[in-house]
Formats: structure tokens, C-alpha cells, sequence
């Protein structure tokens, strides 16, 4: 919920494992995004490996631009269970950067999201994601 621009709705990822050393991702967020209409779900592929869009037993790291949350940088450390990150250049909001930082306790994940707006103005929005 972020009453800055009135966003609220459903939002989902799921992720499906393909073979024991890939897994694709749709994270599908409803309503609206950071001022801008309801963006189309947003697929990708994380492989085993190192880097940008690769898991390893420490974690995984997704580096990407979608058209809801512009260039996008994700890391999931799978031993504390935090999900660190941010993005910039929004394409229907040039100017916002958001980043977010926090953890899962059990099976809920509650992030704080801060947005800092193109006039420099902030704003906070939070997600709440359950494992199921």
C-alpha cells in the first residue's frame, strides 16, 4: 500500500524450478505501480552460476529493466533470508528510485519500500509477500 499515489492490489511471484539448475520467475503486480497503470506481469530465468540473473547455495541475485520498476537490482541471501535491492528510471515516472531491504520471518516477508520522488520528496509504500 503506498497512499502517495493510491497504489493497492494484489501482487504475486512465483517460482518454478525447471531443472535442478534453473528456475523462471513472474512477478505480477496489480493495480497501480509508482503513479503508473497496472504493468504486465514481468518472466525471467535465473541459472546456476555467478552474478547478475544467476543462483548459487548463497543466494540468488536478479539484475534486469522492466516496465513497471525501471532497471531493476535484486540479491536473496538464502542464510539470513533478506532481500536487498532497488531500482531507478521508472519508464512512467523518469526521475523515482526506490530501494527496499528487509527479511522473511517464517513464511511472511512484510518490506519496507522507499521511494524517493523525481522532486527529491520521499515517499514509503509496503509489500507483504507469504511463501506458500
Amino acid at each position: 500500500m503506498n497512499q502517495t499515489f493510491g497504489s493497492t492490489g494484489p501482487a504475486s511471484i512465483v517460482v518454478v524450478a525447471k531443472t535442478a539448475k534453473v528456475f523462471t520467475f513472474s512477478a505480477d503486480f496489480g493495480g497501480n505501480v509508482f503513479g503508473c497503470s497496472d504493468p504486465p506481469p514481468d518472466v525471467g530465468t535465473i541459472t546456476a552460476g555467478k552474478g547478475p540473473n544467476h543462483w548459487s547455495p548463497a543466494g540468488f541475485s536478479v539484475q534486469r529493466t522492466t516496465q513497471a520498476f525501471g532497471t531493476v537490482t535484486l540479491a536473496y541471501s538464502f542464510k539470513t533470508q533478506t532481500i536487498t535491492g532497488g531500482g531507478v528510471n521508472v519508464p512512467c515516472n523518469p526521475g523515482l528510485s526506490w530501494k527496499v531491504s528487509d527479511k522473511f520471518a517464517g513464511k511472511t516477508f512484510t518490506g519496507t519500500i522507499e521511494i524517493t520522488l523525481p522532486d527529491s520528496s520521499h515517499a514509503t509504500s509496503v509489500v507483504n509477500l507469504t511463501r506458500s
